[in-house]
């Protein structure tokens, strides 16, 4: 939404937008979201023997880190839902071996919380109980959430790309989280807002929605993004 515009979400696109970069950059150029003066000239050179449907590890390249915690493909894929952790007072596992494939914190239940969650193979992913202490590590995590501190939570391991939906898996996590664990559990109002792009989410989660019912909050704005969408897909 216009209102939650930052750094962390500057246009009004999905979270999981499926475009290249050559897409976005027509995207953001046709559609006036850099608010530029004066149109930049963008020439896209396409790309060969790419299909919309390849992942990243079915390219046969190097991956390249995208940012200190995000050092694999796995952590991009679950990325864009276990992003929604950094909003809350749950550890997303900076400080720790797995960032983002690591969540927890010293008062979760890890059994219970994998219960709650109800992963079966249909959803893509296995999850396990882990325990963790985040320490502080050079150029990776500056005093982490819970420093020193052992916590508990889950690992998280995808086991179909194709079946997996990040911003379905980490919706529901937060929801269970701020279900299992009420007195405990905290929302970064600002930050979480920002990571979502509205205040919808986080107040549908406080008032008991269920994942189902907010999903449905997002899909006329979802629906509309699909048409502009088309106007620059090049593949």
């Amino acid at each position: 939404d216009n209102d939650f515009q930052s750094f962390i979400g500057i246009a009004p696109i999905p979270i999981l937008h499926g475009m290249t970069i050559g897409e976005l950059a027509l995207l953001f150029t046709l559609e006036d979201y850099i608010k530029a003066a004066t149109f930049p000239k963008i020439q896209i050179i396409k790309m060969k023997r790419w299909e919309r449907k390849s992942y990243w590890d079915d390219l046969n390249i190097s991956w390249l880190p995208t940012s200190p915690n995000i050092p694999t493909f796995e952590t991009a894929l679950v990325y864009p839902g276990t992003c929604f952790i950094e909003g809350t007072n749950i550890s997303e596992g900076r400080g720790a071996e797995n960032p983002f494939l690591t969540i927890g914190a010293p008062f979760i239940n890890p059994d219970e919380l994998i219960s709650k969650l109800n992963i079966d193979k249909t959803n893509g992913i296995k999850l396990s109980p882990i325990e963790f202490v985040p320490v502080e590590i050079k150029g990776k995590a500056i005093n982490p959430k819970f420093k020193g501190e052992k916590c508990y939570g889950i690992n998280i391991k995808v086991t179909d790309k194709t079946k997996f939906s990040a911003v379905d898996f980490g919706l529901n996590l937060v929801y269970v989280l701020h279900k299992l664990y009420p007195a405990e559990f905290k929302f970064r109002k600002n930050h979480f807002d920002l990571l979502t792009g509205n205040d919808k989410i986080r107040l549908s989660i406080e008032q008991g929605n269920s994942p189902d019912h907010i999903k449905k909050l997002w899909q006329e704005d979802l629906n509309n993004f699909k048409k502009i969408r088309n106007k620059y897909l090049l593949y």
